[in-house]
């Protein structure tokens, strides 16, 4: 059930979305295009360029999986297994030549857990103004002297562990500051949920929109013009893809079934 919804959810839309980049690709440039835009190993050797996300997300999901299946009833240690595993993870794409988007903000997928887990602490229960307050001074400071360390490094320095680490870091604690200050700022309309409930499909899809209102088959020379209509497109073809996807999955459950 857990592997069966995340892909359904997240795998199933990728590569359908992944179907159409192709063909459009093959439609505008042959197989000479398509050939020249997945083979790029910092991408990954992706169709849609830019997902290394759900690549990643898939991997993170596992990663849980497997450190709590084996400490089901240890949350620290199965944290730590997750840590320890994420680590593995940004050493082996830093080797492979993987772009280095692709591991920058892993350890936020840690934080959450570390804030969820907090929540359970009886420190958290009775000091709970106080502990945000800390925890948001913390992330702050460790954030500023991340990406000041990351500025000078590039200056002065020019040392890629240093660029790293200080990425990593800042990535690591940015969540927990969005995640004390929404609780003191919410933005909540009828707009930012009905985009929320797309952005999935929103993501694999706005780079096919900006691709397609400026080739060779359609050109929009206005700047203002061409914005506006890739937001539009893009919102458009999301809903259809995800009642398309809905659909599906409806079907192929049933069939299943």
């Amino acid at each position: 059930m857990f592997w069966q919804k995340r892909l359904h959810n997240v795998f199933l839309p990728w590569l359908a979305a992944s179907g159409l980049y192709a063909l459009w690709y093959l439609i505008t440039g042959g197989w000479q295009k398509l050939y020249e835009t997945v083979h790029v190993r910092e991408n990954g050797y992706l169709v849609i360029t830019n997902s290394w996300f759900v690549l990643t997300l898939l991997l993170f999901c596992l990663i849980f999986f497997i450190s709590f299946r084996k400490f089901c009833d240890q949350i620290g240690r199965g944290i730590f297994c997750c840590f320890c595993l994420v680590t593995l993870f940004i050493v082996l794409a830093y080797f492979a030549g993987l772009g280095a988007w692709w591991y920058y903000s892993s350890y936020a997928f840690l934080t959450g857990m570390l804030y969820q887990w907090s929540e359970n602490c009886s420190l958290r229960k009775r000091s709970d103004k106080l502990f945000q307050r800390v925890v948001l001074i913390l992330a702050a400071t460790i954030f500023v002297l991340s990406y000041g360390a990351r500025i000078l490094n590039a200056r002065y320095v020019g040392n890629a562990a240093i660029s790293i680490a200080a990425c990593l870091c800042a990535s690591a604690v940015f969540p927990l500051m969005v995640f004390i200050l929404q609780r003191k700022i919410m933005v909540v309309n009828r707009f930012w949920i009905f985009l929320g409930k797309i952005s999935f499909e929103i993501y694999l899809l706005h780079e096919l929109a900006y691709q397609m209102l400026r080739s060779s088959l359609l050109y929009i020379k206005s700047d203002t013009v061409y914005v506006l209509m890739v937001i539009f497109i893009t919102i458009i073809t999301a809903i259809m893809f995800q009642r398309l996807m809905k659909g599906f999955q409806k079907v192929s459950g049933f069939l299943g079934s």
